[in-house]
C-alpha cells in the first residue's frame, strides 16, 4: 500500500471529482426547488403564519435525530457492501419501527392537549426527512451517486411540490407539511435498494453505541441551529420571528447549501482514505475543506452585501428582508461545516464519545449566548449569538488536531466582523463590507490554490 506522502503526490486536485457531478446535481435541483418554495410561501403566508411553518420543520428535525439518525450514522460509517445489504436492511427496519412508535406516541398525546395538528405536522415532515436520509447513505456509501442524485431529487420535488401545492390549493399549512414529507417518504421508498442478507450492523458489535454517540452530536448542532427559532416569539414579535426565519432560510439556501454539497462529497472518500492508512492525505484534506468554507463564506457576504443588501429584498421582499443579518448568518453555515469536519477527524478514529462530549459542552455555550442574544437585542442578537455559538464549537473540535492554527485565527476575525456589522448595521458601510469580504475571499482561494499546487508536487 502507498504511503500518504506517495499518495498525496498522484491526488487529484478535485479529490472528490468521481461523485462530484451527481452530488452537484442533487443539490441544485433541491436548491432550486427551495429558491422557488421560499418566495411562493412568504408571499402566500404571513410572517406570523411562515414563522410558524419555519418552526414545525426545525422541530422536525428533533424527532428525527431522536428516532432513526443514530441507527443511519451507524450505517453511513459501516455501510458493508453492497452485495450484501444487511447492514442496510437492518438500518431501514430499525429506522421504520422507530419512526412508527414514537411518531404514534407523539400524536396520541399531542391530541390530549388539543395540537393534534401541529404533531402531525412534525411527525409527517421528519418521517420524510429520516427515510430520505437513509436512503440517500446508502447509495452514496455503496459508490452510486447517481442513485443518491435520483432518490435526493424524486423526494425534494415531490415534497415541495406538495407543500406549495397544498398551501395555494389552501389547505391548513400543518397538514400541508405533514402530508408533503409523507408523500417525499412513500416516493423515496418506491425507488430505494432492495433489501437482502442477513440483518446486522456492521462490526465491532459496539458499532450501535457508536451511532448514538453520533447522534446526540447531531442533536446538540440541531438544537443550536434552532434555538434562535424556538426562543425568539417570547422576545419579539412574529414578525421579525418571520424576517429572522427568511434570512436563516436564504443562508441555508446559498453558503450553506455549497458547503452541504461538499462535505457531503467529501465523507466517503476521506472515510475511505482513513481506513487505508492514508491519514496524512486525509487532514490535509480536511484542512483544504476548511478553508474552503471560509472562502464560501466571504464570496456570499460580498454578494449579498453588494447594493445594499438589495439581493435579499428581490428574494424574500421587503417585508422580510434584513440584510446586516446575513454576514453572521453565512458565517454560521461555513463555521458548522468547519465543525463538522473536523468532528470527522476524531470519528474516523472511533472516538466517537469525544465528538458528542465536546459538541455538547459547545452547543451548551451556544445556545445561552443566544438566548441571551435574543433577550438583549431580538433577532440581531440571536444571529450573533449564534455565530459565536458555531465559532465555538468549531474551535472545540479542533483542538488537539493539529487541522490548522492560521484558520481559526481567520475565523475569530471574520466572526468578529460580523459581529460588528449586525450590531451597528449602517447601510452606507454595505459598500465596505462587501469590498472586504470579496478581498478575504480572493486571498483565502489564492491560498488554497496554492497549497494544492504545492500538495501536487
Amino acid at each position: 500500500m502507498p504511503s500518504g506522502s506517495a499518495r498525496s503526490k498522484r491526488a487529484p486536485v478535485s479529490f472528490f471529482a468521481g461523485a462530484g457531478a451527481a452530488v452537484a446535481t442533487a443539490r441544485v435541483f433541491s436548491l432550486v426547488c427551495t429558491a422557488v418554495q421560499l418566495p411562493l410561501l412568504t408571499k402566500l403566508l404571513s410572517p406570523s403564519e411562515y414563522s410558524l411553518v419555519a418552526l414545525a420543520i426545525a422541530i422536525s428535525t428533533y424527532f428525527t435525530l431522536v428516532t432513526a439518525e443514530p441507527v443511519t450514522l451507524a450505517f453511513q460509517r459501516f455501510p458493508g457492501d453492497r452485495s450484501d445489504r444487511g447492514n442496510y436492511r437492518y438500518a431501514l427496519t430499525r429506522s421504520t419501527l422507530a419512526l412508527i412508535l414514537v411518531g404514534g406516541a407523539t400524536v396520541g398525546v399531542a391530541l390530549l392537549f388539543g395540537q393534534w395538528r401541529e404533531a402531525l405536522a412534525v411527525v409527517g415532515w421528519g418521517i420524510g426527512l429520516a427515510v430520505v436520509r437513509l436512503v440517500s447513505t446508502a447509495w452514496l456509501m455503496w459508490a452510486d451517486p447517481w442513485r443518491y442524485a435520483a432518490n435526493l431529487m424524486v423526494s425534494t420535488g415531490v415534497r415541495t411540490a406538495g407543500l406549495v401545492g397544498l398551501v395555494i390549493a389552501g389547505v391548513d399549512p400543518w397538514l400541508a407539511i405533514a402530508l408533503a414529507g409523507l408523500a417525499s417518504a412513500i416516493a423515496t421508498l418506491v425507488i430505494s435498494p432492495r433489501v437482502s442478507g442477513v440483518a446486522r450492523i456492521g462490526k465491532p458489535p459496539w458499532t450501535w453505541q457508536f451511532g448514538v454517540h453520533l447522534a446526540m452530536a447531531s442533536l446538540a448542532v440541531t438544537l443550536l441551529t434552532s434555538i434562535g427559532l424556538v426562543t425568539l416569539p417570547a422576545f419579539v414579535t412574529k414578525t421579525e420571528v418571520g424576517r429572522f426565519a427568511a434570512m436563516t432560510q436564504l443562508a441555508t439556501l446559498t453558503c450553506g447549501a455549497v458547503l452541504g454539497l461538499v462535505s457531503t462529497v467529501a465523507y466517503p472518500t476521506l472515510r475511505k482514505w482513513w481506513d487505508e492508512g492514508q491519514a496524512e492525505l486525509t487532514s490535509r484534506r480536511l484542512i483544504w475543506l476548511s478553508e474552503l468554507c471560509l472562502a464560501a463564506a466571504l464570496v456570499s457576504i460580498a454578494a449579498f452585501s453588494a447594493g445594499d443588501y438589495w439581493l435579499a429584498t428581490a428574494v424574500v421582499g421587503p417585508q422580510y428582508a434584513d440584510g446586516p443579518l446575513l454576514p453572521a448568518l453565512l458565517l454560521s453555515s461555513a463555521l458548522a461545516t468547519m465543525g463538522q469536519l473536523s468532528g470527522w477527524f476524531h470519528q474516523f478514529q472511533f472516538h466517537a464519545a469525544r465528538v458528542s462530549r465536546r459538541t455538547w459542552a459547545s452547543a451548551a455555550v451556544g445556545i445561552v449566548a443566544t438566548v441571551a442574544g435574543s433577550g438583549w437585542f431580538g433577532i440581531t442578537g440571536t444571529a450573533v449569538g449564534g455565530m459565536f455559538g458555531f465559532l465555538v464549537y468549531y474551535l472545540v473540535l479542533r483542538w488537539r488536531t493539529k487541522l490548522g492554527t492560521g484558520i481559526a485565527v481567520a475565523a475569530v476575525t471574520i466572526a468578529s466582523a460580523c459581529a460588528a456589522v449586525a450590531l451597528f448595521p449602517r447601510s452606507d458601510l454595505s459598500a465596505v463590507v462587501c469590498i472586504a469580504s470579496a478581498v478575504s475571499g480572493l486571498v483565502v482561494a489564492a491560498h488554497l490554490t496554492w497549497g494544492l499546487r504545492e500538495d501536487k508536487r
